[in-house]
């Protein structure tokens, strides 16, 4: 019986399934493996009731997020004008405040092997400069209540 056995399990894997169903695996083994199964299968229901829950905790965060943050289609432009200079093989980014009252701007500098943030706060009319960026630099500029704004250095 051994040699039908590997014959039928190299070429049809059900038959061994049914082979082993009619008596050749103990019937505690048998059992075993259904209690097994039958275990896996709730914590399989336990783990989809788990991921269900949190993507309704999510769901909900993101709602009550958005509460406190505009949506930047409905945000206007930054009140800001910007010009790039080259100084040898660096560039400034001058940043000029259009509007009359201080702005702050949360700044992010992102680049091959680096990564800076800035925090100004320009005076109405003022202008804060970033210096030291490279050619590839990508640079945001954000503040709230405003479209954010990419520059990338060329």
């Amino acid at each position: 019986m051994t040699a039908l056995k590997q014959i039928y399990s190299s070429a049809f894997p059900l038959v061994t399934l049914s082979i082993l169903l009619m008596g050749c695996v103990p019937k505690s083994q048998l059992e075993k493996a259904q209690t097994d199964l039958a275990d896996a299968q709730a914590k399989i229901k336990s783990l989809e009731h788990d991921v269900a829950t949190t993507h309704e905790a999510l769901g909900r965060a993101e709602a009550e997020l958005s509460q406190f943050r505009p949506p930047a289609a409905n945000a206007g432009a930054l009140p800001i004008t910007t010009r790039l200079r080259r100084h040898g093989t660096e560039f400034q980014l001058a940043i000029t405040n259009q509007s009359k009252a201080p702005l702050r701007l949360n700044i992010t500098v992102s680049a091959v092997g680096r990564w800076i943030t800035a925090a100004p706060i320009i005076d109405g009319e003022g202008e804060w400069h970033l210096p030291q960026l490279q050619t590839g630099d990508v640079v945001e500029i954000a503040s709230d209540g405003y479209a954010s704004q990419k520059i990338t250095v060329q």
